[in-house]
């Protein structure tokens, strides 16, 4: 009988084939293997095998993982949503200098366009401006010619980051020959611009609907332009992966991939397609990814080549700024880098089942700092709830840690209006050996009493606003230590002032150590003219006391749609260098959080009025920034006096609104849930008993650099949740909380089965170095130990003879011998620390690594005999 599966082995093939003569063909097995016989039994086996072949081939690249073909494996990418396949281009912070005499006599209505296809080649590599900058001639007081620069934003440019329209102010210097030569600061990018020109020659839809280009190099991004005859604007089109849809895009094209070098571009019905005698231009920008970093310092002449203007041979000097030279230029993703990226979209995208999917769904943003581990809870038909337990490094050192259960009372907490308990960040909280549960330490604390605490227990900090509800009775945590920059976009420029003040970001601030209750927003405003103009006010002692500018910040509504309150900034300084100012917006709070979650800010005025009123504002609020200015003329103020008073005066320059809105504060209830339990004490006063609160070591958080970097870590993971939890199935839900790592065990257990005493371990050795000169490996030796113990990807058992053998190995050229002699006061005979391997997560998981001294030295020592 006739095999029904088949394999690609030839013989296989063959004998199936010989089966089918048989079946048809009454002769011997000698004549069927003869003439025309065996040469058929060739034919159709060779083309089964290839068919077969070709069969599992074409399955294969339908899987993303085992793709061999570079356009399928693009393909894949783009379809998963990994979109940064193109290469970044590099940039550079230059001055374009231009000779004023040639900008002067080239302007029209005091106008100069310098055309961003001026190419501008530093050695082999091609620059360009992001857009058009132009120039304008301005006359101010006593007839002085002042310059501004801005750029043309059209939008079309892929590549750009570019909101703000204003380039710092425009310099004039003495040049070469005397030459007066006016500065506009810029970047430029490391891009060529290559266009491919087609024309609708018919109007078959089939032959006027796909187009293909090639290029070389590697590709930064494309775009296409259609010039449809008797139609005065040009058709725009954006182009969208074939078999997506990008939802902003008013008009349209497909792309797909032919292979790593060629594309072919089709046309949409729904959305556009070209007609008869139509032009078609393919914008391509092209660059040399990361080849493009390089150092550079000399000064370059430019001769201004422009299809679009004649520049009637002038030129530019073209200056690096600072010494970064060209930076940031990244390749395009390979085919090698797309299939290590690939499985783990994938997975962001399918179905996570277990534990195991879960932590490979993190791998995405795990790295030798930090590792997130999964263990569940609760898994039943209604509800999938997994602790998520971090460990984090710093520096070297693992992050001191614990989660732990506490009691605390009324008195010893923040009560608000509605009755509910606050325990602030900082709270510090006792945990004593034997004991079960913390307890918190009053704030007037010395620092000879924390040193007697940490020698017989565990002193912590909370490094979250928790908020006890008392009716229905939870708990909510937050994060309000915050440092961040925000972006600023430009959304009114009073064309009629000749001033405008020019920023591209704030810096958002929330110190820990420093002005704990005040929110504080810095913003640094850049004058677009490089000249005095009196706006300084001065005192009789000829010191600045003040400025003749006004900068408001406006608060909106929860719903982001009504000014809510406004704040004027104070004035902080002034640096005549880049005629910049700086001006600081503070909020201060008394951290009362409302049962809505919104957080209670003080100092701010009611709308239209100076009556100051509190406000109570979400996790993020909209806020808009205004400048005004006190000139000799009023220009017009819009709609600003509506909402500020006493602008009688002052002229409104410009408007700008913080991208993405300010962050007050972090929520984390949601994937921080402790459970209270309510008891009397002997006074019969009411305990919290709060379990499994996340708590850092106290002497840890010792500086403001530390705790943002810890603040910054946890917000990586918070977001990564958060993006998370909108992929997983409804059901699922994630308790996030602190790996053990500065605490007493209660799971590692010495030999005779008694726990350690704590976590955080401290190790001594004995060593004995061949030669004198042999001492320097103990640094060595003592790096090594903490890296061997603090692999954060492999939590196991401790076996010092294991640890032995390693140094002793490495180091064999070095010591006569390396001896093992103490581990947490424990003595030699305890070599082993063991883990429980039926470990479920009721208990919270503990990673063994190295104390840290107070001089945040690894408590290891090693006795040079």
């Amino acid at each position: 009988m006739a095999k029904e599966n088949l394999s690609s082995d030839i013989y296989d093939i063959s004998e199936y084939i010989e089966d089918i003569k048989l079946n048809h063909i009454p002769e011997t097995q000698t004549t069927l293997a003869l003439g025309i016989f065996g040469y058929l039994n060739s034919v159709f086996s060779n083309s089964l095998q290839n068919t077969i072949r070709m069969s599992s081939e074409y399955s294969n690249e339908a899987i993303a993982t085992k793709a061999r073909f570079e356009k399928n494996i693009i393909t894949h990418a783009l379809n998963l949503g990994i979109n940064k396949i193109n290469a970044t281009p590099a940039k550079m912070n230059v001055m374009l200098m231009f000779p004023e005499e040639y900008v002067m006599n080239r302007m029209e209505n005091d106008r100069f366009v310098y055309d961003n296809n001026v190419k501008i080649f530093i050695g082999d590599y091609e620059f360009h401006t992001d857009y058009d900058i132009i120039i304008k001639r301005n006359v101010i007081v006593n007839e002085e010619v002042v310059y501004t620069a801005m750029y043309d934003i059209d939008g079309l440019n892929p590549l750009s980051d570019i909101t703000d329209p204003y380039l710092p102010p425009i310099g004039r210097i003495k040049y070469g020959n005397n030459q007066t030569m006016l500065i506009v600061n810029c970047f430029i990018r490391q891009v060529s611009y290559v266009t491919e020109h087609k024309k609708i020659l018919t109007d078959n839809p089939i032959e006027n609907k796909t187009m293909i280009f090639e290029y070389e190099d590697q590709l930064a991004a494309f775009n296409v332009d259609v010039y449809e005859t008797g139609r005065k604007e040009t058709v725009h089109l954006i182009p969208v992966y074939e078999g997506l849809y990008d939802y902003d895009a008013a008009k349209y094209c497909n792309y797909s991939y032919i292979d790593s070098n060629t594309i072919r571009i089709k046309f949409d019905r729904d959305s556009y397609e070209p007609a008869l005698n139509c032009d078609v231009d393919i914008n391509i920008r092209l660059t040399q990814g990361a080849a493009g970093n390089f150092n550079y310092k000399d000064e370059i002449k430019v001769d201004l080549v422009s299809d679009e203007i004649n520049y009637d041979g002038m030129y530019m000097i073209v200056k690096p700024r600072g010494s970064d030279g060209s930076r940031d230029g990244i390749d395009k993703k390979s085919i090698a880098d797309l299939k290590k990226i690939i499985p783990k979209e994938a997975l962001a995208h399918g179905c996570i089942i277990n534990t195991q999917d879960l932590e490979n769904f993190f791998n995405a943003i795990n790295t030798d700092n930090c590792k997130l581990y999964f263990y569940k809870n609760r898994d039943n038909p209604l509800e999938r709830l997994y602790y998520s337990y971090i460990i984090l490094k710093n520096n070297d050192n693992i992050l001191p840690t614990n989660t732990i259960d506490i009691k605390l009372k009324k008195d010893q907490l923040v009560v608000t209006e509605e009755g509910n308990l606050l325990m602030k960040p900082g709270t510090l909280i006792y945990l004593k050996s034997g004991n079960d549960y913390g307890e918190i330490v009053g704030s007037d604390v010395t620092d000879e009493e924390k040193a007697k605490m940490n020698e017989d227990g565990f002193l912590y900090m909370n490094p979250f606003l928790a908020v006890l509800n008392r009716s229905p009775l939870y708990t909510s945590y937050f994060l309000n230590i915050i440092n961040t920059e925000k972006e600023l976009e430009f959304t009114y420029i009073n064309q009629k002032s000749v001033i405008q003040y020019v920023t591209s970001s704030v810096q958002w601030k929330r110190s820990y150590f420093t002005d704990r209750n005040i929110y504080k927003m810095t913003i640094e405003l850049v004058q677009n003219i490089n000249i005095d103009l009196d706006m300084l006010i001065y005192n009789e002692d000829q010191q600045v006391i003040g400025t003749k500018l006004k900068v408001c910040a406006i608060i909106y509504d929860d719903r982001q749609i009504k000014p809510l309150r406004w704040v004027e900034a104070e004035f902080v300084d002034f640096s005549e260098e880049d005629f910049s100012f700086k001006f600081e917006v503070r909020l201060e709070t008394n951290d009362i959080i409302d049962d809505n979650n919104r957080i209670r800010i003080e100092n701010m005025y009611d709308i239209g009025s100076n009556r100051q009123q509190y406000a109570y504002c979400k996790e993020k609020v909209k806020c808009q920034i205004l400048i005004f200015g006190q000139f000799e003329e009023e220009y017009g103020r819009e709609d600003a006096d509506l909402y500020i008073p006493n602008l009688q005066g002052y002229t409104l320059c410009n408007k700008y609104n913080i991208v993405d809105n300010l962050e007050l504060f972090y929520n984390y209830s949601h994937i921080l849930s402790p459970t209270i339990l309510l008891s009397q004490n002997e006074d019969n006063e009411t305990v919290y008993q709060v379990n499994r609160i996340p708590l850092v070591r106290d002497r840890y958080i010792n500086t403001e650099k530390r705790i943002l970097t810890f603040i910054k870590e946890m917000e990586l993971r918070r977001r990564y949740i958060e993006d998370s939890l909108m992929q997983l199935e409804d059901s699922f839900g994630i308790d996030f909380r602190f790996f053990n790592t500065y605490g007493p065990s209660n799971l590692f257990y010495v030999e005779g089965g008694a726990l350690i005493n704590r976590t955080n371990l401290s190790m001594t050795f004995k060593m004995k170095p061949i030669t004198t000169s042999d001492i320097y490996v103990k640094d060595k030796i003592i790096v090594d130990i903490k890296d061997y113990l603090e692999d954060i990807n492999d939590i196991s058992d401790l076996h010092i003879p294991n640890l032995i053998t390693q140094i002793t190995n490495t180091y064999r050229d070095q010591l006569v011998y390396f001896e093992f002699v103490d581990i947490n006061g424990y003595g030699p005979g305890s070599q082993h620390v063991y883990r429980p391997n039926d470990y479920t997560g009721d208990v919270v998981p503990e990673f063994l690594n190295i104390n840290v001294t107070d001089e945040d030295e690894p408590d290891i020592n090693i006795i040079v005999m």
